[in-house]
């Protein structure tokens, strides 16, 4: 069983962030639905009093038309009578982050069960102005993982910012749309998370990893040859990271560790109170 330092859950504190706006929402919207019905309460007798008068000078004047301000009186009470609010309402935003919860759950659970006690592995390590979903220190290596929960085809420059991503919708139809490239968002996470040891006075590689955790497919215009994994080739993540070349002795994990847990655990006991600003 691997040992796991649990950090922030950026995307856990996002949905309860969320939950309290909704509720929130939900409560000035009633406000408002209470505070408008008492108003029209208030304005109802006059224009009770406003359509008998009327209904009084039409039918002097044709009596056929006697009806219209009682017609039109109707119509505007059902128009201006406002609609209570509902409390469930769908959030795109909150669905994006169900999802990566979901994906960065199932990748703990893989690493944690099929990665050896020698692991370390620290979850949602939020530190130097971004956030990197997993980072393994282990005696073949220091890896970081950018966890994706997507489906699909993925296209383009495999090291451009964005990629294409080609995916069939719920009737069968063909949805293509740009989306970040998590392999470009992880090679810059490995650069800043080197300069941080750098600055440390600590040299050590990194290996950036992409994982999804999802069946994905891959076609990139100038071939494929990093390290990007989906769900259906699990077992060749575990090899690159234990089968790994590198060899990090005890004294430099020690220190690693150390340096690893200035970034990510403290931010855990400092309520994360910058983690919502990334």
């Amino acid at each position: 069983m691997a040992i796991t330092y649990l950090g922030v859950n950026k995307n856990q504190i996002k949905l309860e962030k969320l939950e309290g706006m909704r509720q929130q929402k939900y409560e000035d919207e009633l406000k408002t639905y209470y505070k408008e019905k008492e108003s029209i309460k208030k304005k109802r007798p006059y224009y009770i009093i406003i359509t008998i008068i009327c209904t009084i000078v039409i039918s002097l004047i044709n009596p056929y038309l006697s009806l219209i301000p009682l017609v039109v009186y109707f119509a505007l009470s059902l128009i201006n009578f406002p609609l209570k609010p509902y409390k469930e309402f769908s959030s795109n935003q909150e669905e994006i982050l169900k999802s990566g919860l979901e994906g960065e759950k199932y990748t703990l659970d893989l690493l944690k069960d099929r990665l050896s006690s020698a692991f370390v592995i620290f979850t949602n390590a939020v530190a130097l102005n971004f956030e990197i979903d997993f980072i393994i220190l282990g005696p073949t290596g220091l890896f970081i993982i950018e966890n994706k929960h997507l489906r699909g085809t993925f296209s383009g420059d495999v090291n451009g910012k964005e990629w294409i991503r080609e995916k069939i919708g719920n009737y069968g139809e063909l949805h293509e749309e740009c989306t970040k490239n998590p392999y470009f968002q992880v090679c810059v996470h490995k650069k800043k998370l080197t300069r941080y040891l750098k600055e440390n006075n600590f040299i050590q590689e990194i290996n950036e990893i992409v994982f999804f955790s999802e069946e994905a497919n891959f076609n990139f215009n100038d071939g494929f040859g990093k390290p990007i994994f989906d769900i259906r080739v699990q077992e060749n993540l575990l090899d690159y990271i234990q089968d790994s070349k590198q060899f990090i002795s005890e004294n430099k994990q020690k220190k690693l560790l150390e340096l690893l847990y200035r970034i990510t655990i403290k931010e855990e006991d400092n309520k994360v109170n910058n983690a919502l600003g990334n």
